[in-house]
């Protein structure tokens, strides 16, 4: 069964979330044995779509990589891993994320090892990460892997903040052409439309179709098109999610002009980045590279 909680911290933060158990006592001892006072605890229903949406968001790079250094800190500081994990359950912002690493630290606890407990989470922890930290439990160094990866996860995030950041721009130039355009079309092309009716003569094709498209633009033509672009993204984005899509994109990428090299770029500095932090870790190459190539 699934709950939900609203509990305060020992520091007397509020933290709400999820929490899956046999029953509400269940729950109820699982809060209070990692030092939440619960405050509210009810049975979770299905809820809204928006409810669903806000709960099983999915956790971002930024927060996995806050986690992992904080958790490498406190493993450092000689810190048990359990009581590790158990803190950092009230430090993470995101409910599912939350109750993920909740459910780690209960992995650990009855006998699991790291390494276990993450893959059980793949879609959150991916066979780079957990095969950072099975190199760490061997070699005895856990807390260095977790700092490795530490610091890959906020060189990715810092990454993909730059690639957003040289995309607004071209993003910026397509949003005015569109107002421009917009305004053109709903505004300029109707007075001029006038003006040239009244006109002896025929008018150019390149004017007379001009005058068309903006007719049935205004004429609701606009909702086509619109639903035409959403309908193309969602099989674009659909078709991606496959194996044959992902492979057709990628390789499309790369010719793409002046794209394609921003591409290889990208490609070849997350290549070596994943490579480095693997081999750091105490992977063996042949086994790197095939981890760096699943990824």
């Amino acid at each position: 069964m699934k709950f939900y909680y609203q509990a305060r911290t020992k520091e007397g933060k509020i933290q709400s979330g999820t929490i899956e158990a046999f029953s509400k006592k269940g729950a109820l001892d699982v809060l209070e044995k990692y030092g939440f006072y619960v405050t509210s605890l009810k049975e979770a229903g299905r809820g809204t779509f928006f409810q669903q949406r806000i709960f099983l968001k999915k956790p971002s790079i930024k927060d996995i990589a806050i986690f992992t250094r904080q958790l490498s800190v406190m493993l450092k500081s000689a810190i048990p891993p359990v009581e590790a994990l158990r803190t950092q359950v009230s430090q993470a912002a995101n409910p599912d994320f939350r109750e993920k690493i909740l459910k780690i630290a209960e992995m650990v606890e009855t006998g699991s090892s790291l390494s276990q407990a993450f893959s059980s989470y793949s879609e959150v922890f991916n066979p780079f990460y957990v095969s950072c930290i099975k190199s760490g439990e061997a070699s005895g160094k856990v807390a260095d892997s977790l700092n490795y990866l530490a610091e890959h996860l906020e060189s990715e995030y810092n990454l993909q903040s730059k690639i957003k950041g040289a995309m607004l721009y071209p993003l910026m130039v397509v949003m005015v052409a569109l107002g421009v355009s917009s305004l053109i079309i709903f505004f300029i092309i109707p007075r001029l439309t006038d003006v040239l009716e009244n006109l002896t003569g025929e008018l150019p094709l390149s004017t007379r179709l001009v005058i068309s498209f903006s007719n049935f633009v205004r004429g609701g033509g606009w909702l086509l098109i619109l639903a035409f672009f959403f309908g193309l993204f969602f099989i674009f984005q659909y078709f991606r999610r496959s194996q044959e899509g992902r492979d057709f994109w990628d390789k499309v990428s790369l010719k793409i002009p002046i794209f394609g090299d921003f591409y290889k770029k990208i490609y070849l500095t997350r290549f070596a980045e994943n490579l480095s932090v693997l081999i750091t870790a105490g992977l063996p190459i042949t086994q790197a590279l095939k981890i760096t190539a699943g990824i």
